[in-house]
């Protein structure tokens, strides 16, 4: 299949900084992950981000975690739950987010109280270790304002199939925005249908039939509702995995599709 995507632009995916190998941490220390800058840096222009850093908390800096509700902690020191830097941590996310409008993804440090994207340990207000997980202040101010974007956690990057399956969803966002910015209209969308077709009927056979429907009349509807309708139905339909033992060559042949015509790369 012929790769159409707008000749030379970039391939932005965010980051947290830590997991390039910068020393941002609490401690001083990163978590370079090798994945990230030996492999998939062959494909995108990572964006790197330290939330705590961009607040001003310094490196190195006093330990925190987040604490109160799962729905909305604060994030206070460690060791002394009076040092609050929740408000620190929102301004800085509201300055830096609209920053990153052209991402098309975005990599996740575990268990960070700040980036955590998955079970982020919250402890109630008497310091004791709580039942109940949230989302790092960052992480999840990133996923309210894009809620389509594609999103991921780096040690679930290491799963071969976990990995295409974010590539694949990091190509589609790629895909729309190139559409959005050439203008929507139904050949369009219909192309970009065509270009994931054969990985939607693998991972999510029915809503690959919908989304077809859909499509179906788009010539004679506005496509700018079109496009939010099907946009939000194709990315909820690659999230999906595919079934252990079902054959994924459409996604690893989506990563072949890139390597062949990789995007610039900044360099380190």
């Amino acid at each position: 299949m012929t790769d159409n995507r707008d000749a030379g632009s970039r391939i932005k995916v965010g980051v947290s900084a830590c997991l390039l190998g910068e020393p941002v941490r609490y401690d001083g220390q990163h978590k370079h992950l090798p994945l990230l800058t030996q492999d998939l840096a062959r494909y995108f222009d990572f964006v790197p981000t330290c939330p705590e850093v961009g607040a001003g908390l310094g490196v190195p800096r006093r330990p925190v975690r987040l604490v109160g509700s799962a729905a909305a902690p604060r994030v206070v020191d460690v060791d002394d739950a009076s040092r609050d830097y929740t408000t620190r941590l929102a301004a800085y996310a509201t300055r830096r987010l609209p920053e990153l409008h052209d991402l098309c993804g975005y990599i996740f440090i575990r268990d960070s109280p700040s980036c955590g994207l998955f079970d982020v340990k919250v402890y109630p207000d008497n310091g004791d270790p709580g039942p109940h997980s949230g989302r790092g202040v960052f992480a999840a101010a990133l996923t309210a304002r894009w809620p389509l974007l594609p999103v991921e956690e780096a040690g679930r990057l290491e799963d071969p199939q976990r990995r295409e399956n974010f590539v694949t969803r990091v190509l589609a966002t790629k895909d729309w925005q190139d559409l959005c910015r050439r203008g929507l209209c139904a050949d369009g969308l219909i192309g970009l249908h065509a270009r994931y077709q054969d990985t939607l009927m693998v991972q999510a056979p029915q809503a690959c039939a919908a989304l077809g429907q859909l499509l179906a009349t788009a010539g004679h509807q506005d496509p700018r509702e079109v496009g939010a309708r099907y946009v939000a139905g194709l990315m909820q339909a690659l999230q999906q995995q595919a079934t252990r033992g079902v054959q994924t060559v459409p996604t690893a042949a989506a990563i072949a599709r890139l390597a062949a015509n990789p995007p610039p790369i900044t360099s380190a």
